[in-house]
């Protein structure tokens, strides 16, 4: 687009950046760009204007596939603080309580009787009570056929196999 000038082209590019700061993808801000001018935008063109909208700090360039831009907000308007007065009540000092005799605070003895630790109906049958399991006696060892410690061989009882053997 060889008649229009920077200026041209940056106003519609900065009009269509969303307001709320939300990005937009390069390619669709350029066709949107060219269809608002009513021409062809080229490549460089666009560049070239978004580039100076990102070196004003009017707008921000961001990564992406092909890339997207975002508006800034408005630099005089983000920084102003006002100044409020500070209101009256924060000054003043709290009310104290009347002074007087105070009730006696503790445990409701009539609530009491409602509270017992860990009472419900769902209780495991299998459970003795406690106080009824008695600690295991000592067990005399047991001593079995097998030792790991004796080589594994076969005996044979040649009395009970040669008449089998014999059939």
């Amino acid at each position: 687009m060889a008649n229009a000038s920077s200026a041209d082209i940056r106003r519609p590019i900065f009009d269509l950046l969303p307001e709320d700061g939300s990005t937009i993808g390069n390619g669709r801000l350029r066709d949107l760009a060219a269809a608002r001018l009513g021409a062809e935008l080229s490549e460089a063109d666009y560049f070239a204007a978004r580039d100076s909208l990102v070196s004003e700090d009017l707008a921000a360039a961001d990564r992406g596939c092909g890339g997207s831009v975002r508006r800034l907000p408005d630099s005089g308007a983000a920084h102003t603080l006002d100044v409020r007065e500070v209101p009256q009540e924060v000054h003043n000092p709290k009310p104290r309580c009347a002074l007087g005799a105070k009730e006696a605070t503790g445990r409701r003895v009539e609530d009491a009787a409602h509270i017992v630790a860990y009472m419900h109906k769902e209780k495991r049958r299998n459970n003795p009570d406690v106080g009824v399991v008695t600690t295991e006696t000592e067990q005399p060892r047991t001593i079995w056929a097998h030792d790991p410690h004796i080589d594994p061989t076969l005996h044979f009882d040649r009395n009970c196999v040669e008449p089998a053997l014999a059939c």
